[in-house]
């Protein structure tokens, strides 16, 4: 039976879809949920979610079996998404497993504006507000509330359920389809899980 304590956790799941042992403000839920898998792998199947652990990244996550809880990205988002995944599989080969994969704000403004999507570019502000929002869904982590250009992103291994490695390959695909796209970015929205 669910205590208070899981039925909060399970609410946190729902709104955060992952838990990592990478995170350290995650650690505690980590060893909690570690402990009562169990128990949550029930709750989540009784309301028609997967509980999925991936033992070789440290991280629990749900994933709806039904059209809901999605999260709507315009096209920006996914522009940026494509390319924090680029950079994650780039700066993996050159760190060691255990090391995080770290990114300036720098750099991902220098490789969306390599993809030649947006005329004119975009501000730092867009970039911000977008990896806030991948923050509370925990694709990415960062300290501070005032990031700037030169501010150190982390990003989480979680990308690689949202961006699996087998479509690595594709990113420069997606990139040249909403370089092709027609349209303001502002109504280009994509659902992801």
């Amino acid at each position: 039976m669910l205590n208070a304590e899981n039925y909060l956790k399970n609410l946190r799941f729902l709104n955060e879809t992952f838990i990592l042992k990478e995170v350290e403000g995650d650690w505690a839920d980590y060893f909690f949920v570690q402990d009562y898998r169990d128990t949550f792998e029930s709750y989540f199947a009784l309301i028609d979610y997967a509980f999925i652990y991936n033992a070789d990244m440290r991280y629990y996550y749900i994933q709806t079996e039904a059209n809901r809880n999605r999260v709507r990205l315009n096209k920006f988002d996914t522009v940026v998404l494509l390319v924090l995944r680029r950079l994650y599989h780039n700066k993996k080969q050159e760190i060691t497993s255990n090391d995080k994969i770290l990114v300036s704000i720098e750099e991902i403004v220098s490789h969306v504006r390599t993809t030649n999507i947006f005329n004119p570019e975009k501000k730092l502000n867009a970039y911000v507000d977008t990896l806030r929002k991948f923050r509370l869904h925990k694709i990415v982590d960062f300290t501070g509330s005032k990031l700037t250009s030169t501010s150190m992103i982390q990003v989480l291994s979680s990308i690689l359920v949202i961006i699996p490695q087998d479509e690595i390959e594709n990113i420069a695909k997606s990139l040249e389809a909403l370089k092709d796209e027609e349209g303001g970015e502002e109504n280009e929205e994509m659902d992801e899980d």
